[in-house]
């Protein structure tokens, strides 16, 4: 696991990217904030026919690399749970945006990346002024799977426990952004 700085790393690239892919609602668009961010994002089966990997690189969940130029992010999308596969292309964003050569993850990019996707599509600020507490909620909401949400409201537990929300200007102008979206969807 990473320290302090790593955490803040990939939250505060989170707030970034949401801030300049102009998102203000949930579910986030990834294919939006992909665009925005320069990374392409495509399923294995795609690659494969494309020529872009070989079929025996398109194994496991999800890798990226660069691919003439552009970093690109390969997710297997044959997955059951497609909150996996948003949260897997969240992650992969993330390494993209993270390091250097998405090829080659540390296990602080990773980490970091984690975070990256878990603020990215699950946004405390967001799901602050909503009033969601609850796993269910954020899997619905946020369309991530059961097992991401469950992470999340643990998380959002300690938060709410600690009245730790809107602190940051990233995470201020984060909740500005999506001011209408919360009046218009708060669960209280």
């Amino acid at each position: 696991m990473g320290n302090y700085d790593d955490y803040k790393r990939g939250r505060d690239l989170a707030w970034e990217t949401l801030i300049n892919s102009r998102v203000s609602s949930l579910p986030v668009e990834l294919d939006r904030v992909a665009g925005c961010c320069g990374v392409s994002v495509i399923s294995f089966e795609r690659a494969v026919k494309a020529g872009y990997i070989y079929e025996d690189e398109a194994v496991g969940k999800m890798f990226a690399k660069t691919i003439d130029g552009i970093k690109t992010v390969f997710v297997n999308n044959t997955l059951e749970n497609k909150g996996s596969i948003r949260f897997l292309i969240a992650k992969g964003i993330g390494c993209c945006l993270l390091a250097k050569n998405p090829s080659y993850i540390t296990e602080r990019t990773a980490y970091e990346a984690g975070i990256f996707a878990r603020d990215l599509l699950m946004p405390a600020t967001v799901l602050f002024g909503l009033g969601v507490k609850d796993a269910a909620d954020i899997a619905r909401i946020c369309h991530v799977s059961q097992r991401a949400a469950q992470i999340r409201a643990e998380r959002m537990a300690q938060l709410y426990e600690r009245n730790r929300f809107n602190g940051h200007p990233l995470e201020k102008r984060v909740r500005a952004q999506f001011d209408t979206f919360i009046n218009e969807n708060k669960l209280n």
